[in-house]
């Protein structure tokens, strides 16, 4: 797994070439495993965008570390299979996520407060 850390600009331009998005992101995940390769092991790029975190933190009020983590988290829970394209699957996959980081040490991070996602 790669994790790459950009700032608005760089996540805005990525968003654009390899999902034809307009505009700044959270995160960008990549599945890069070769299925064909027959082996067990996953192969992941994960590109956060730092600048969005340590904003959003300070709105919300907490580290821009666990904001950050929040982004990962989220990264690689699509890459191993979960969505958040309905509002079910988005509950689901973001109370995850708060399992996860309060595991880690982070707390509740998404549920915190009302995002601005």
């Amino acid at each position: 797994m790669s994790i790459a850390i950009v700032d608005d600009v760089e996540i805005t331009r990525l968003n654009e070439q390899f999902l034809g998005h307009e505009g700044t992101t959270d995160c960008l995940s990549f599945d890069l495993s070769d299925e064909d390769a027959g082996g067990d092991g996953k192969v992941f790029d994960l590109i956060v965008n730092g600048a969005l975190a340590a904003r959003e933190a300070e709105r919300r009020g907490h580290a821009p570390q666990a904001e950050l983590a929040l982004y990962i988290t989220h990264g690689l829970l699509h890459n191993l299979g979960f969505d958040d394209g309905t509002a079910e699957q988005a509950r689901a996959m973001h109370r995850t996520e708060d399992e996860i980081l309060q595991h880690l040490g982070y707390g509740l991070v998404y549920d915190s407060d009302d995002r601005t996602q």
